[in-house]
């Protein structure tokens, strides 16, 4: 994680720079007000500044310039060493939740990011300080103007069920003739996305065994849906991401395309590609 800080005593700046490199961090230490802001800011992970060694106007610019480059900024009102311990502390146990959860993007849901399918489903188990619903506004935050968005299904016992989806995809879907009408049986009045996601909230909330009408909503055969439901999960031809009773040879295709999609996103990512540079814009 890079860090630049603006501001602090001047004699401490090897002090700081040895203090984030204890965080894992690269950090740029400008404890001296000149040259322009915007050079020596770059685009950082985090940008810190000791408000009280710094003039406000520097403040602003410098704040405007994070905004603008989207850099989270950590002011600090002490230049102690404690100080900036505290705040990457902070700072660094977040990157690590987002982390855990950028890694369940990354191995459940590619297909998704890659915009060859419209849904992907995975458990989350995380621990109680890891704030999921912090974590799950992030990311929707960070992905919305992509087209997708994590929707949490239900959250129980410290696992949470996560949706993540093509909101557009998915009502193009709901809006088919064959899968209205097998909806309705499952009582879903209505074809609109965001009405259908509660819905399938309220059926999971219930208990009352798994809705598998939740396959139309992964991009499933509406075919292997209704077979599957019919067979109680018995009798299929195959079985990859879902279970197939109709066209085989189409659905192994799927698995292929899918999994390579996991196999060249999981590449990339371990090579230091982000969820959100590899995400595919709606």
């Amino acid at each position: 994680m890079s860090v630049v800080i603006i501001g602090g005593n001047e004699r401490m700046v090897c002090q700081y720079a040895d203090i984030c490199k204890c965080h894992g961090c690269k950090a740029k230490v400008f404890a001296k007000e000149h040259g322009s802001v915007r050079k020596k800011i770059g685009c950082p992970d985090l940008l810190i500044l000791f408000t009280n060694t710094v003039s406000h106007k520097m403040v602003n610019t410098a704040v405007q310039e994070a905004k603008r480059n989207n850099i989270p900024v950590a002011r600090i009102h002490s230049s102690s060493a404690s100080a900036l311990h505290s705040v990457l502390e902070e700072h660094c146990n977040i990157k690590r939740r987002l982390f855990m959860l950028e890694q369940y993007l990354i191995e459940h849901c590619s297909p998704t990011l890659a915009s060859v399918k419209t849904a992907n489903l995975f458990t989350w188990s995380f621990a109680p300080e890891e704030m999921p619903k912090q974590q799950v506004r992030y990311w929707n935050q960070e992905l919305q103007a992509r087209g997708i968005s994590l929707v949490v299904l239900r959250v129980q016992n410290q696992k949470a069920l996560m949706y993540v989806c093509r909101k557009q995809r998915l009502q193009e879907r709901l809006d088919e003739p064959e899968v209205q009408s097998f909806l309705r049986k499952y009582g879903y009045a209505q074809n609109d996305a965001d009405y259908a996601l509660q819905r399938m909230k309220e059926r999971l909330a219930k208990a009352e065994g798994f809705p598998h009408e939740i396959g139309v909503f992964l991009d499933y055969p509406l075919e292997d849906v209704v077979g599957f439901i019919e067979n109680a999960g018995q009798n299929y031809k195959c079985s990859g991401c879902w279970k197939v009773y109709c066209n085989e040879c189409e659905a192994l295709k799927m698995f292929q395309k899918y999994h390579k999609c996991r196999e060249v996103y999981r590449n990339l990512w371990e090579k230091g590609r982000s969820v959100l540079q590899l995400t595919v814009a709606a």
